[in-house]
């Protein structure tokens, strides 16, 4: 390339430019205008309406709290029955929150704004007792009245992975709205808060991130949202409803919070760092230090206060920053901030806010009347139908239990089959079909076993938090969720006995196939219960993988397979008694051999067994103990799902 044709290509660009510029600027300028003002427009103003959910006045409620104190309370030790008071977390702290009105927690972390939420709607937490009182429109109310007119947005949104955002609120709708309405209503319901937040488009979403298009972190957050708002609750508590989430998506979910304040209902969250577009949406505000109240009371009052006592906030700064960095503790000057945190207690406590906060805890309506209640109790058998309906979109949308699990079962069945291909009725054959007969019962019981070990453990919070809700009952969550992956435990022994079973060279009447499914069937059933004892009982997943593997060697051991009846220990023998795979170890054995009768002999046979009868003998197995061995494994089917639903109700304590 020549040097001379650098400028040329360098300049015409320019060129083109210089000689429409004005032109373009007019053009360009105009367009940047139309655009500004279209998305301020669509972005400032979003239309979160609840037009038809407004309150009506007498109906709404004032939520006032009295001498809040929340500690925590443990043993010294686990044998030590002395019990002590730890780390105090609230000190007496009294509030009010008005309908109409968002009410803001303030205060630095470790404050003890979500404990304050926790005390008051008395959400469970290890080791945490509170004391206090707790008025709906002057009248004592228990926590399970408040959470009968109250919803609960959590800091954490958690849902099922396999459910659709319109799946997950009609599940919703179909339990904690009012029985009289008809299905039909909850389903326009469930559409009106879809457009109501903005969710309609996305109402075919996963609410999970492993399945295909993933939701935003505020686009979940309004799935809470929209969750709470399906059973028009008179008081939202909101625990950090914009933590994790950028400025753009917290505005909107404090707009959200707006109109709902604008439909009546009383508005109490906690809120982090909040910024100044978010802080001038709040009616009151309610600053906590160090488990301590030093304000309650409006916005522009609490410049006031601050201001009276020595604490002004510079022009353009955020007012809840300068506050709450005020008022924390700095380790350098702690004696000091001490010093600062009592002396705005007791300002407030003499001031005109705290004087009139005083009156208003104390009152007592003597005048008490039922509270119009929005959220009915669905009876046992919705709630049923509603469970077992969740348990089994979530099954049939889980590629992982359908497809791999079938491809398991077909595969390791057609293995043994390669391997045992037709086996001959000679000794080495008697011995290779007992050696299939008990990997039957392997497979079966550790492909179950861990197909369900992370059943309950993967929804213990989701269970926890709905539990706590009242939306449902332990025992019909549990018998739901059994009876949805009861099917596919009957088909997958079938499929397994049946690829292999003719193949291998096993008893080829049909009545002895039938029955070896049968047998197939009650050890998957049983290993099925064993799991979900396991998964109820640990904490985490990775706990319940460790426990089931463990816990699974004594059973095996004790079979009859690796060591003969007779040689086990009295003292383990009712270790034996308790073995699954011995009750069907026998049963499978006495159902191959019982009417078996020309076994060969090899000549260099040590020990040659001629007939079926022979067999058993050599395995200390009898005939007549079948039938005890099908009873129990039917008694072990129930008892380990007892076990299992009272380690889940223990849960819940």
């Amino acid at each position: 390339m020549s040097n001379e044709n650098i400028p040329l290509l360098v300049s015409e660009p320019y060129k083109l430019y210089s000689s429409d510029t004005k032109n373009r600027e007019v053009q360009s300028s105009q367009e940047l205008q139309h655009f500004a003002e279209s998305f301020h427009q669509h972005y400032d103003e979003p239309s979160f309406d609840f037009v038809e959910d407004v309150i009506p006045e007498n109906d709404r409620a004032t939520l006032a709290w009295k001498d809040v104190i929340a500690y925590f309370q443990h043993r010294k030790s686990f044998w030590a029955s002395k019990i002590r008071k730890t780390g105090v977390l609230l000190h007496g702290v009294s509030g009010v929150a008005y309908p109409g009105e968002i009410l803001a927690i303030l205060g630095g972390s470790g404050s003890g704004k979500s404990t304050l939420l926790h005390a008051i709607t008395g959400t469970p937490v290890k080791h945490l007792k509170r004391m206090g009182e707790v008025r709906i429109n002057g009248e004592d109310v228990c926590f399970d009245r408040l959470r009968n007119v109250s919803g609960h947005v959590h800091q954490h949104d958690i849902f099922i992975p396999t459910l659709t955002v319109r799946e997950h609120l009609l599940f919703h709708a179909y339990l904690r709205m009012d029985q009289s309405v008809t299905l039909a209503n909850r389903k326009r319901r469930v559409d009106k808060v879809l457009m109501e937040l903005y969710l309609k488009d996305k109402e075919n979403f996963r609410l999970g991130s492993i399945y295909g298009a993933v939701l935003s972190s505020g686009e979940r957050r309004r799935v809470s949202f929209a969750t709470e708002i399906l059973s028009n609750p008179l008081i939202m508590f909101c625990d950090e409803p914009t933590s994790g989430l950028d400025t753009s998506m917290a505005l909107q979910i404090v707009r959200v919070l707006q109109s709902m304040k604008n439909s009546g209902r009383t508005i109490l969250c906690s809120v982090h760092q909040p910024n100044s577009d978010m802080y001038n949406i709040f009616d009151k505000v309610l600053y906590l230090v160090e488990g301590r109240l030093i304000y309650l009371g409006g916005r522009e009052a609490a410049d006031t206060f601050f201001k009276t006592n020595g604490i002004v906030c510079p022009h353009l700064f955020n007012p809840a920053d300068y506050y709450i960095r005020m008022t924390s503790i700095n380790p350098e000057h702690e004696e000091r901030c001490y010093e600062l945190i009592s002396y705005l207690f007791r300002k407030f406590r003499t001031s005109d806010e705290g004087l009139e906060l005083d009156r208003v805890v104390n009152y007592r309506n003597i005048n008490t009347k039922n509270m119009i209640s929005y959220y009915h109790k669905a009876s046992c058998c919705v709630q049923f139908c509603g469970l077992i309906w969740r348990s089994l979109i979530s099954i049939l949308k889980d590629p992982a239990l359908i497809k791999v699990r079938l491809f398991q079962t077909v595969i390791t069945s057609l293995l043994i089959a390669v391997l045992y291909f037709n086996q001959k009725m000679n000794q080495e054959g008697v011995m290779n079909l007992n050696g299939v007969l008990f990997l039957f019962l392997t497979s079966m019981t550790f492909q179950n076993v861990f197909a369900v070990i992370h059943t309950f453990t993967m929804e213990l919070p989701i269970f926890l938090r709905e539990h706590r809700k009242q939306i449902y009952r332990t025992d019909i969550y549990f018998l739901s969720k059994t009876l949805a992956e009861l099917p596919f435990f009957v088909i997958i022994p079938l499929v397994f006995t049946s690829v292999c079973y003719f193949l291998v060279g096993l008893n080829p009447h049909f009545i002895n196939y039938a029955t070896t499914c049968g047998i197939m069937i009650l050890v998957a059933n049983v290993a099925l219960g064993y799991g979900y004892f396991i998964s109820c009982m640990a904490s985490t997943q990775s706990m319940a993988l460790s426990l089931g593997g463990i816990l699974l060697i004594p059973f095996l051991l004790f079979g009859g397979y690796f060591m003969n009846l007779k040689s086990i220990p009295k003292y383990f023998g009712w270790l034996s008694y308790t073995s699954w795979f011995r009750h069907g170890n026998e049963a499978l054995m006495v159902n191959q051999w019982k009417d078996v009768t020309n076994i060969q002999c090899s000549n260099n046979s040590t020990f040659c067994a001629r007939n079926g009868q022979e067999v058993l003998q050599a395995y200390s197995f009898r005939e007549e103990n079948f039938y005890m061995n099908i009873v129990v494994l039917l008694a072990e089917i129930i008892v380990f799902r007892v076990l299992a639903y009272f380690a889940l109700v223990a849960k819940t304590k």
